[in-house]
C-alpha cells in the first residue's frame, strides 16, 4: 500500500486475479527473476498472462506436430492440466481457458494470498 491510510480503508478487501507476484505456482518466482533481470522492472499481470499464453501456444504446436492452424487448435482443445505460472492450465468444451484464480486480501498493510 502507498499510505497507511489506504492500509486502513482496505484492509480486508479482497480481490480475485489471474497472476500475482506473490503467488507460488511453480516457475512463477523465476519468471519474475528473469524478468527484472531482462527489463529491470517488475513484472505486471498483462506480461506474465502472454508468457503463459505463448508456452501454451508453443505446447499445441508441438503436440500437433504441424504448423496446421486446424491441428494446432484441436491440439489447444486438448490442453488438460498444463503445467504455467498461472498454475495448472486446460481449456472446457468451449474453449475458454481454465486455471486457478487467486483471492488476494489487504492483511497488515499488504496484498496477502488468501489461503
Amino acid at each position: 500500500m502507498k499510505s497507511k491510510r489506504q492500509a486502513m480503508v482496505l484492509k480486508g478487501q479482497s480481490v480475485f486475479i489471474g497472476w500475482s507476484s506473490i503467488s507460488d505456482a511453480p516457475g512463477n518466482q523465476t519468471f519474475i527473476a528473469n524478468y527484472r533481470a531482462k527489463y529491470g522492472i517488475e513484472p505486471e499481470p498483462w506480461a506474465a498472462q502472454s508468457y503463459v499464453t505463448l508456452h501454451v501456444l508453443a505446447n499445441a504446436i508441438k503436440a500437433a506436430q504441424s504448423a496446421d492452424s486446424t491441428a494446432i487448435r484441436d491440439a489447444l482443445a486438448e490442453t488438460k492440466d498444463f503445467p504455467t505460472i498461472l498454475g495448472d492450465f486446460s481449456f472446457n468444451p468451449d474453449g475458454d481457458a481454465l486455471y486457478d484464480q487467486i483471492v488476494l486480501v489487504v492483511k497488515d498493510g499488504a496484498f496477502q494470498v488468501l489461503e
